[in-house]
């Protein structure tokens, strides 16, 4: 079993469109689980957990439609600010066993920290079991902050924090500051992302399974093997490679793993994290 932790599925087609991708963007098309299945069949994947990257409110909706009878969805992330109907909107769509959690930004930490009620209702996320999953690697000190004031909230780094690459090696700060996360056991990190941080060094984009070992070494060395998820950020890893390409890459490193750490990475930690998921 294979869960893609990170995947977008949206429909410019609708009669209100999509907020996200824009029209000139090469991702401006329909993703849905069908097209997910046609790239990704072939490695073996066969759940995975969508993330919202629509602002509207309503499409945490149509996500949750689509998941209806779709066995590929395992479970949806969606995407709600902490603030005013934080709460009626949770409780509505958390009606849905697949409504796992909501997606943020660094920004919603430090609104956290100068707000008291958007605090309350990040504490209401834990209490609730489900997860936050984070996006911006600026926002790792921030994180240590909220997580000590929230215990029961599970947090899922995206895109490794958008840790800073260069030749396949990882900013100093940037280790020093999720170090600091390693006392959090219900901190996890998505292992997607690592191409789109190596292009802002590489042109072309490296392709090559032993360029990005020592990324996923240092990872596993820093926050060990329990808190490490598989996860594409497919469509928009298009931009840099083919999904297969991406798969190459993770599945290089994870087969040097033993066999049980290797089920944790490509499923297990998924159901930590996310649980309870859909089951196939």
């Amino acid at each position: 079993m294979i869960i893609d932790t990170h995947t977008h599925f949206y429909d410019p087609g609708r009669p209100a469109g999509v907020p996200w991708p824009n029209a000139d963007s090469p991702l401006y098309r329909r993703v849905l689980p069908a097209d997910l299945s046609a790239v990704a069949g072939g490695c073996g994947v066969t759940g995975t957990v969508v993330v919202e990257a629509s602002e509207w409110v309503e499409d945490n909706q149509w996500l949750l439609d689509l998941a209806g009878d779709e066995p590929l969805i395992h479970g949806v992330i969606g995407r709600l600010e902490p603030t005013e109907h934080f709460t009626d909107n949770l409780e509505r769509f958390t009606a849905h066993p697949l409504y796992r959690g909501i997606r943020a930004r660094g920004e919603t930490l430090m609104a956290a920290e100068a707000d008291d009620a958007v605090m309350a209702n990040l504490v209401d996320l834990g209490r609730r079991g489900l997860i936050l999953d984070l996006l911006g690697g600026a926002s790792l000190p921030q994180l240590r902050w909220l997580v000590e004031r929230a215990p029961g909230l599970r947090v899922v780094i995206n895109h490794f924090g958008s840790a800073p690459d260069r030749d396949g090696h990882l900013d100093e700060d940037w280790r020093r500051h999720l170090h600091a996360l390693t006392k959090l056991p219900q901190v996890y990190c998505k292992l997607s992302g690592f191409k789109g941080a190596a292009s802002k060094h590489h042109d072309p984009v490296p392709l090559e399974p032993s360029f990005y070992r020592p990324v996923f070494e240092t990872m596993l060395e820093i926050l060990g093997i329990d808190r490490l998820l598989y996860a594409s950020n497919w469509p928009v890893s298009e931009r840099v490679a083919s999904y297969e390409n991406t798969f190459a890459i993770v599945a290089d490193w994870v087969e040097r793993l033993n066999v049980e750490d290797g089920r944790k990475v490509w499923a297990g930690n998924a159901y930590r994290a996310y649980g309870p998921l859909q089951d196939d």
